[in-house]
């Protein structure tokens, strides 16, 4: 094991356990004040570690040519591009630009956990299990923009969470989609939309039966109903039906068969027993009722759509919500443990599967180049992509 992978394993455990603790301190605030200065310890701690990363994946070099280069002419959305030329004004490096997108991630994350706050303990660890948070800089950017407009939605001030989604749209258009499902879902929370029932069953055929060959039907109606008319968008859409048939060699994620368990374990008992109880018992509750089946239908879609690294960014950002309702779900039957024991203990299992996932992320992490930090750079601005 190199010096490299060490630091990372150490820094990566380091930050899962922060998280925990944080979360379960979060959980017990009595008052918004107290909220917000426990938050200071996961921000400032994801800001660190996952903030000062060097080279992470593509995305990292790619944008520091952006970064450098950037023109009036550039494809990038232009609020992205507003914000990379103030940090250029004031000659701030683009590490430190990175830095800013990572703190602002979590803070809109803890922003919108807020609303969840009783949760927050058996939500928080399991953010970090989410692909691509700390590589895919700008939709990660694009999408803290739409935690706040979802938070501020349930709060009923609507002209401000429209205002964000446009803030989120000229950062990252591709983030539409992401706001189609989240607030069409918020339309019809009247009603529960996939029995629990139901949404294990078409979860376990996803995830055990699902192939990147299907994501060809799928690429092609998203270029079909294209929402934009930019090269960049049109060549995304073009590289994942050459990915899904097979015509380009990467691009996509496998997963074993002990990992598709683990992670069916993981969210099959919090979806089935929410679904079954919790929307029983708060069933005029439209909160819960949209957030159980925005989590039924993300955890369904999610097996496929996270083959491949176009439509993973879809899934990875959806997750954020159904993570959200297996929080709830765990917290509800926490609170009857006496009651449902049983029930409680598979939560607990689902909780620990979850966890175990992340945990051994930086342990099968290969190449030392996708595990550095700023300090590892040696006088290196980028990685050669």
């Amino acid at each position: 094991m190199t010096d490299i992978k060490f630091t990372y394993i150490i820094l990566e455990t380091l930050l899962f356990i922060i998280f925990l603790i944080s979360g379960y301190l979060l959980s017990k605030a009595k008052s918004n004040s107290q909220y917000w200065k426990i938050a200071l310890i996961p921000i400032i701690a994801f800001a660190i570690i996952s903030g000062l990363r060097f080279g992470r994946e593509i995305d990292y070099n790619v944008y520091y040519m952006n970064y450098i280069f950037s023109r009036k002419n550039n494809e990038m959305e232009f609020l992205f591009m507003q914000l990379v030329n103030a940090f250029k004004y004031f000659s701030i490096p683009f590490y430190g630009f990175v830095l800013f997108c990572s703190t602002f991630l979590i803070t809109s994350l803890l922003y919108f956990l807020n609303k969840f706050r009783k949760a927050v303990f058996f939500i928080l660890p399991l953010f970090l299990g989410i692909m691509g948070i700390e590589n895919l800089i700008r939709w990660y950017l694009a999408f803290s923009f739409i935690l706040i407009a979802v938070k501020v939605l349930l709060d009923s001030r609507y002209f401000v969470s429209v205002l964000f989604v446009v803030l989120a749209i000229l950062v990252h258009k591709g983030i539409l989609l992401c706001v189609i499902v989240v607030f069409l879902f918020y339309v019809l929370s009247n009603k529960v939309i996939i029995n629990h029932n139901v949404a294990v069953l078409l979860f376990a055929i996803t995830m055990f039966l699902g192939s990147v060959d299907q994501l060809i039907t799928v690429a092609s109606v998203f270029n079909t109903v294209s929402i934009s008319d930019s090269s960049k968008e049109s060549n995304y859409m073009e590289n994942a039906q050459s990915i899904a048939s097979g015509d380009m060699s990467t691009g996509i994620y496998k997963t074993g068969p002990l990992t598709k368990i683990i992670i069916f374990i993981s969210y099959v008992f919090p979806i089935y027993f929410g679904g079954k109880y919790l929307l029983k018992n708060k069933l005029q509750n439209k909160e819960y009722i949209w957030l159980y089946n925005l989590a039924t239908f993300s955890i369904i879609i999610m097996p496929i759509f996270s083959l491949v690294d176009v439509f993973n960014r879809i899934s990875g950002a959806l997750m954020i919500f159904t993570i959200t309702f297996v929080g709830m779900s765990t917290l509800y039957f926490y609170k009857l443990r006496h009651k449902n024991t049983v029930i409680y203990c598979l939560l607990l299992i689902s909780f620990s599967c979850s966890s175990f996932l992340i945990l051994r992320i930086p342990f099968y992490m290969i190449g030392d180049s996708r595990m550095l930090f700023i300090w590892d750079a040696n006088g290196r601005n980028y990685l050669p992509f």
